[in-house]
């Protein structure tokens, strides 16, 4: 116990000292940015030149004299990783010029009509992987979801969508089959005395189906952690479907809708349900409009 009132002035003195130096060491070191990269992509260029120009010198004196980590100076020299960019952690499976050549191949086909699925990238990648013999963390040198989801965000130009499935019919038309058909649909009017029509935006017409299904997919649901699987019951059959037939003029008018169900007779109650004036027909499974 300090009892002399000296040497108690003298003690708070060096508490408050200590506590000030530890404020500005604990500031000191909250204000101190990390760097991720101690050199320059300029400094990494002039040591490959150092070492493979006139001065000839060794990957040791290299690295010291820019101030290069030496695994990242063998990379380079050795082909692996790009001398235009930094990067940290181990080095990707495909350089850069190859996601390159992958990102343009999948962009074209999509172009043409031919979009790539997730699969057949992961088998093109495989594919480079075995052929070349080329280490990777992959198992059965087969990338996963991952790298995928990796790969898409270092390729933003790609986007990840639904496809609509059309006939190869309808890929294969060609605007001067277009032309020709609309010019036989203008001779036919023309010929009953009706060319009037197409003038009159309120006696143009287009019609389309959709069909919406009796047992859709649920996708993804939550539930208890210890249970393996996971059931959400349908009440319809897996295949059955509601189609409906919607018809619009060109003036933005609504025909009543057609809907074809999945019944061979359709019973009461649901006729009851719907409306009036729509129309209504059956087939065994709720599609094929042809047959009606």
């Amino acid at each position: 116990m300090i009892t002399d009132k000296s040497n108690l002035k003298e003690e708070w003195k060096r508490m408050l000292s200590e506590k000030n130096i530890f404020q500005m060491a604990d500031a000191s070191i909250r204000k101190k940015k990390y760097e991720r990269f101690k050199y320059s992509l300029t400094d990494l260029k002039l040591a490959i030149e150092a070492v493979q120009g006139p001065r000839q010198l060794s990957i040791n004196k290299a690295c010291q004299e820019y101030n290069i980590p030496k695994g990242t100076l063998v990379n380079r020299l050795h082909g692996h990783g790009s001398v235009e960019e930094r990067r940290m952690g181990p080095l990707p499976v495909l350089s850069t010029e190859e996601e390159n050549k992958l990102e343009k191949w999948i962009l074209d086909k999509a172009h043409f009509g031919f979009p790539m699925h997730e699969n057949e990238i992961k088998d093109v990648v495989q594919k480079v992987i075995v052929e070349d013999k080329r280490p990777n963390p992959f198992t059965d040198n087969r990338p996963g979801k991952k790298w995928l989801e990796l790969f898409l965000k270092r390729k933003p130009a790609i986007s990840k969508r639904n496809a609509e499935i059309i006939l190869k019919a309808r890929v294969s038309v060609t605007e001067s089959e277009i032309r020709e058909w609309f010019e036989g649909v203008r001779l036919f009017l023309e010929q009953e005395g009706c060319l009037d029509i197409l003038q009159d935006a309120d006696r143009i017409y287009n019609a389309d189906e959709t069909g919406v299904q009796l047992c859709p997919k649920t996708g993804k649901v939550l539930g208890p952690k210890q249970y393996r699987n996971f059931y959400d019951v349908a009440v319809g059959k897996e295949k059955e479907c509601i189609t409906i037939l919607a018809n619009f003029s060109a003036s933005g008018k609504a025909v009543p809708p057609m809907i074809v169900l999945p019944f061979k007779r359709i019973p009461e109650d649901i006729a009851n349900l719907l409306p009036d004036d729509n129309f209504v027909g059956r087939s065994d499974s709720g599609f094929r409009f042809n047959i009606l």
